[in-house]
């Protein structure tokens, strides 16, 4: 057979395998590959225990300020649902900042 350990990786082989009804995970017939029950699933990071976020919380703040440029290289990376949560958040802090009459001195 001309595949590569069971999987569909090449668009010759994707094809070959929708012809035949075919996962592209696992090379038998009647479901999809979204579907296998040989795919193994995949781990989300809003998945975090608290005690997972609480270890990043720690080792954030034991690390020394980050620079814009590393602050833009790490957003930049953001998922669209992290991106709006930023964005919810920053705009959250500003109102906060705004609405404490002595934000302004320092």
């Amino acid at each position: 057979m001309d595949t590569l350990a069971g999987k569909a990786t090449t668009e010759e082989q994707k094809v070959k395998f929708h012809k035949e009804g075919r996962c592209y995970e696992c090379e038998r017939q009647g479901h999809m590959a979204r579907d296998c029950p040989s795919k193994k699933p995949k781990v989300r990071s809003a998945e975090l225990t608290d005690l997972s976020k609480q270890c990043i919380i720690d080792d954030l703040a034991n690390q020394p300020p980050w620079s814009v440029k590393d602050m833009i290289a790490r957003t930049a990376k953001f998922s669209e649902e992290e991106r709006t949560a930023f964005i919810q958040g920053l705009q959250d802090d500003d109102e906060e900042t705004t609405d404490d009459p002595g934000f302004l001195e320092a």
